[in-house]
């Protein structure tokens, strides 16, 4: 899986849940069960785990909510929302589609189709002999690492 870290962010969140009302169990699959279930949305109740990094709006939004799409975990099928969702991809003035997009998240939050949870903020900081180091957002450690060398 993800490693400790992760399991003591989802017992820290299954703590706070509860104190909304919300009552999670904790059930740990193995990391292959997991991506080929859960992962894409094959679960009995509730799912928590980490998403895919997309570098646009439309990766969110698109892959989360619109009807029949894999990652799409919170088994939406809201005909309204997926005529946006198409709407906001065809749009090519600024303008309109942000228009659209606005319109997606109001909607989406006042169908509240998922609970989000809080992501904490990554720090980084490196010594000056380290040369070529950028933090990403990959959970590929290897490939943020390869370009790396140390000068000292």
């Amino acid at each position: 899986g993800y490693g400790p870290e992760y399991v003591e962010e989802l017992e820290l969140l299954t703590f706070y849940l509860k104190q909304i009302g919300v009552e999670l169990q904790i059930v740990n699959e193995e990391y292959g069960n997991y991506i080929r279930g859960s992962f894409l949305g094959k679960y009995d109740e509730t799912t928590w785990g980490p998403s895919s990094i997309f570098t646009e709006v439309d990766g969110y939004l698109y892959n989360f909510l619109k009807t029949g799409q894999p990652n799409n975990r919170s088994h939406v099928s809201d005909t309204k929302l997926d005529v946006m969702l198409d709407a906001q991809r065809r749009y090519i003035a600024k303008s309109s589609r942000k228009k659209v997009i606005d319109d997606i998240q109001r909607h989406e939050a006042d169908q509240m189709y998922y609970v989000y949870t809080p992501y904490p903020k990554n720090l980084a900081s490196w010594t000056p002999w380290v040369k070529n180091y950028q933090p990403k957002n990959s959970f590929d450690r290897g490939a943020q690492l390869e370009v790396v060398w140390i000068e000292k």
